[in-house]
């Protein structure tokens, strides 16, 4: 049951012919890392070489190796170890093997259909920046950003969304543009401001005491 439980976290999680539990880790080897930085990798895990293998904390490290956001997965699995000197096969000694799958990182920043506000002034509020790994999180984070932005500048109907562009040349590099569509709407003012049953203040005092003001942004 244990295993079963594993193994949807660790998918990858190879245990040959026999079970590994418990063996000795000779060594950690790291594949795919490209753009991640491997001091990040290592300092996030709770494995170490020459520990006894723990599948609590293998499955422990795949957790926090994803909450990284670097990794779309991560694929472990263990090998036989061998002896540098004598080419031996190591009984009770394993390799541990992690293979990582990156993230596609962020080449443009795109905005279609501003044409009321230009790039410079959107763009400072946008936490994604170039060469960042893609997160969809931060993406519908800026979305709303965007969103706010335009509404306090009086588009009350706007419309913000977002897509990735990759075409073939951007996949042998794992990249991703980020293309933010905003569809502006009508630009919105208070032409009057009107009260009614205000018989002990003037619409002058009451007018004074408010954020909204007539010919403002709504």
């Amino acid at each position: 049951l244990f295993f079963c439980v594993f193994a949807i976290f660790v998918v990858g999680l190879s245990f040959g012919s026999e079970d590994v539990e418990g063996k000795i880790i000779n060594k950690i080897l790291y594949k795919g890392i490209k753009k991640a930085k491997k001091k990040d990798v290592v300092a996030t895990m709770m494995t170490k070489e020459k520990m006894a293998l723990d599948m609590v904390l293998i499955e422990q490290d795949y957790q926090n190796l994803i909450a990284l956001d670097y990794f779309e997965d991560v694929e472990i699995t263990t090998k036989d170890a061998y002896d540098e000197v004598t080419k031996l096969p190591m009984e009770w000694f394993i390799d541990l093997e992690f293979t990582f799958f990156e993230k596609p990182t962020v080449r443009k920043i795109i905005f279609e259909g501003n044409n009321n506000i230009p790039y410079g002034f959107i763009i400072g509020d946008v936490t994604i920046k170039r060469g960042d790994f893609f997160n969809r999180a931060s993406a519908i984070n800026d979305m709303n950003t965007i969103k706010d932005k335009y509404q306090k500048k009086g588009f009350a109907y706007v419309d913000v969304d977002y897509k990735t562009f990759q075409n073939d040349e951007l996949k042998l590099i794992n990249q991703v543009d980020i293309i933010f569509t905003i569809k502006e709407g009508i630009e919105t003012y208070v032409s009057e401001i009107v009260f009614q049953g205000n018989n002990k203040y003037s619409d002058f005092t009451l007018k004074n005491k408010m954020k909204t003001k007539e010919r403002k942004y709504l």
